[in-house]
């Protein structure tokens, strides 16, 4: 009766792998650390816990794996990101190209949105409007108020081509 049958043995493999393995709240503690920064006073609260247990949780080799694991796939994650939108940079480029070409009567919301979200692609892939650009004062005496909107059109065209030869 206290023998094993032959060729049987005690396993103890299956319980070495729920050892090895992280409780799904461990995990859960894992994400809320990596994901959303929080630390083991925040962990201590939201898992009704002391500071005790969460310290030797987060201290476990097993958990602080984890939390390796999860950073790696939180940067793979941002790189990947990060190439989606320099491929989005062409498709920015054209649509305020479009815009300048678009009709007035065309709807100012779609335009608006057009707009927005290329100048967002724009800006988060490093071409964004510098501040403070290079500024040019032209005096000029004319008096708008009279003048037709073609007028206006082309005194602001001469003003633009003078300072561009000017620089």
């Amino acid at each position: 009766m206290g023998r094993f049958r032959e060729g049987k043995s005690l396993d103890y493999q299956g319980a070495e792998k729920k050892a090895m393995q992280l409780r799904e709240h461990h995990k859960s503690m894992a994400r809320m650390m990596v994901m959303g920064g929080a630390r083991p006073g925040q962990l201590a609260l939201a898992f009704n816990m002391s500071a005790a247990q969460i310290s030797i949780i987060t201290q476990s080799p097993m958990f602080k794996l984890e939390v390796e694991r999860l950073r790696a796939m939180s940067e793979d994650a941002c790189a990947d990101v990060r190439n989606q939108l320099n491929g989005m940079i062409p498709l920015a480029l054209v649509a305020l190209e479009d815009d300048l070409s678009m009709e007035v009567e065309d709807d100012p919301r779609l335009r608006k949105i057009r707009q927005t979200a290329a100048f967002d692609i724009l800006s988060r892939t490093g071409y964004e409007k510098k501040d403070g650009g290079p500024s040019v004062v032209v005096q000029n005496n004319t008096q708008i108020n009279q003048m037709t909107e073609e007028q206006l059109r082309e005194e602001v065209f001469k003003l633009a081509a003078q300072t561009i030869e000017g620089r």
